[in-house]
């Protein structure tokens, strides 16, 4: 039987208020009368209910029926494989909302429930898959959680098919999922061996710019592991620098990370000097965006390493200026670190330090060291720019 009253739904939930004051209230917080049937004389049913159609208020049909206690796991785990794919949906959903307390997090490993996750992430339904994403992403917050989720060959199978999905959210989930496992070392060097740096190397352009900042954070700690010869192997470096002049701010600012751990090694240093990598991250230098700054400033560090590379930045006489003014910027303490390593690196070079010592001396003084390492650092700054060789002694 359908109610007859206007906004049936907020009278229920309001007992004991006069229905025409609350009719009268939605219309002033809509700004604009509602018209309904029982505003005509005679008044005349609706065709549909707008009361929701659960038997109970405390019923959520979105979710399983919980057991007590510690049995409520093993119950979910059970439906996991349910003929009936809505009971399968369901059962995701409750043992998302359990997992969120890490105790039931690690009753879940020791039940092996990542495992029994593996063949879901290539469901026939994508709820399904989605859902299950989102259940290896709260394991993946501990780090045994990662340890079990890498070590399954069959989920990092389908975790691996789930990048190529045709749908754009889910693919978002399997980035975050990824990102979510690179944290750990651990992890991060079965993703290596399993050949995922290859995949996000492959998939990078193929996504919009969200996806591709995660990728491109994913890549940042699978490089900190093993994967950094990988990575320039694979032709990293030159996508990298492609990145650089991506539209998108955030995926920027991530290249340039990029870039600084691949220019940690030497030969990601020489490639770095043969394709004169300075004169552009000189220019993003000047961006307004601190945080590509900051990120430039640290690349920028790692490639003024080389002698070669030093007398390639003397050439660029904004380079200078612009690292002397960023070493003021108190603001950011990263900021100011990065470009003092930059600055000492530079003026390694006689000529460098000569300008430096003419035109900069007063502002490098001048540097405001917010802690003990800003101040270590200016002091070493300082002191390889007063430096004199001893044949000038």
């Amino acid at each position: 039987m359908h109610p007859l009253n206007k906004h049936s739904y907020l009278q229920s939930r309001t007992e004991g208020i006069n229905p025409r004051i609350l009719n009268r209230s939605i219309d002033l917080a809509r700004d604009q009368p509602t018209i309904d049937g029982c505003d005509f004389d005679p008044g005349y049913n609706r065709l549909t209910s707008q009361t929701p159609s659960i038997p109970s208020e405390h019923l959520d049909v979105t979710r399983r029926p919980l057991a007590f206690g510690r049995w409520a796991l093993p119950k979910l785990m059970r439906e996991l494989h349910h003929e009936d794919n809505q009971i399968v949906l369901q059962s995701v959903t409750s043992l998302t909302d359990l997992l969120h307390d890490p105790e039931k997090v690690y009753q879940a490993l020791k039940l092996k429930i990542p495992d029994r996750l593996a063949d879901l992430l290539s469901h026939e339904l994508p709820e399904i898959r989605e859902r299950v994403c989102i259940t290896l992403i709260i394991l993946a917050g501990v780090a045994d959680g990662r340890a079990a989720i890498v070590q399954n060959k069959l989920l990092l199978d389908n975790l691996a098919k789930l990048m190529d999905d045709q749908q754009s959210g889910l693919r978002f989930k399997a980035a975050m999922l990824l990102e979510m496992l690179s944290r750990s070392w651990f992890a991060g060097d079965f993703l290596v061996d399993a050949g995922f740096i290859k995949l996000i190397l492959n998939r990078i352009y193929q996504e919009n710019g969200e996806i591709r900042v995660i990728y491109l954070e994913t890549l940042i700690s699978l490089m900190y592991a093993e994967g950094k010869d990988q990575a320039l192997t694979l032709g990293a470096f030159d996508l990298f620098v492609a990145c650089l002049e991506d539209e998108a701010e955030p995926v920027v600012a991530k290249a340039a990370d990029c870039l600084l751990m691949l220019t940690s090694t030497r030969s990601a240093k020489d490639i770095a000097f043969d394709k004169q990598i300075l004169k552009r991250l000189t220019k993003l230098l000047y961006h307004d965006n601190s945080e590509i700054y900051t990120s430039v400033a640290s690349a920028i560090m790692f490639c003024t390493v080389k002698s070669e590379a030093k007398i390639q930045a003397k050439q660029l006489p904004k380079l200078l200026e612009r690292l002397i003014i960023l070493t003021n910027h108190w603001k950011s303490q990263s900021t100011q670190l990065f470009c003092m390593k930059a600055l000492t690196n530079l003026c390694e070079h006689p000529d460098v330090r000569m300008e430096v010592k003419d035109k900069y001396m007063e502002q490098i003084e001048e540097i405001i060291a917010g802690d003990d390492n800003i101040r270590w650092h200016k002091e070493i700054l300082l002191t390889t720019i007063k430096w004199v060789p001893w044949s000038a002694t």
